[in-house]
């Protein structure tokens, strides 16, 4: 299937978005900037062309280019930026209470995962 100039536009957009937010989720914070320029000085050499192409192949087979710039706006607006900031910070400030319910979570999981292989060996006859 071959991409129209604007789908590869858009995909060569995604990769880059898609490389640098895997590089920025491998280092810590405060290397954040000198990993955006670093991605964007070899954005400007490199051929995003196969990358972008398999993205868009791998999206189109999937759903309609329509939906995905639809989707692209939305997450791109004002609003979704908004609430995705405020979501962040809320789950900061009740990290402490996250923590302890994480914690109790934890607990039942282990619960129900150590004893798996108990009931895994087990028949109803």
């Amino acid at each position: 299937m071959a991409l129209t100039k604007v789908q590869k536009e858009f995909f060569t957009e995604f990769a880059k978005t898609a490389v640098t937010n895997l590089l920025l989720s491998q280092v810590p914070e405060e290397y954040a900037e000198a990993v955006l320029k670093a991605a964007e000085e070899s954005f400007a050499s490199a051929d995003m062309s196969v990358l972008s192409e398999a993205i868009g192949v791998e999206f189109m087979a999937r759903v309609d280019f329509k939906d995905v710039k639809k989707v692209d706006k939305f997450l791109r607006s004002v609003e979704y930026q908004a609430v995705s900031t405020a979501a962040s910070e809320v789950l900061q400030a009740v990290h402490d209470e996250l923590g302890k319910m994480l914690a109790l979570t934890a607990v039942a999981v282990e619960e129900q995962v150590g004893s798996a292989p108990e009931q895994a060996g087990t028949t109803t006859e």
